[in-house]
């Protein structure tokens, strides 16, 4: 072989070992974490369903959505942990005075 042909090889050589080598080195790098309250205990809360104001069965229908989405969006904000509803009130509120701290 000719020197021609060891200088491309080497050529080569280099370009292939410092390829794999920066390919190694940014692998290595650690995952960005995002989220909410990384690192942060849960507030521990209860949401109790509401009561209906009136007898109108449109009212139930619509209440019952409500009270969903309610515990749907709390549930999955990511900050909060729902408690089970064992420890929710045994009458659901249906003003504020009704709801005891």
């Amino acid at each position: 072989m000719s020197n021609q042909t060891n200088r491309i090889r080497r050529i080569i050589f280099v370009a292939v070992a410092s390829w794999f080598l920066l390919a190694t080195a940014s692998s290595a790098q650690d995952w960005i974490r995002t989220g909410t309250g990384l690192g942060i205990e849960r507030v521990r809360l209860a949401a109790a369903d509401f009561k209906p104001s009136n007898t109108d069965p449109k009212n139930a229908e619509l209440l019952k959505t409500f009270n969903d989405v309610l515990w749907n969006d709390l549930d999955n904000a990511g900050i909060f942990d729902l408690v089970s509803k064992s420890f929710y009130p045994l009458q659901e509120p249906g003003q504020p005075s009704e709801v005891a701290f």
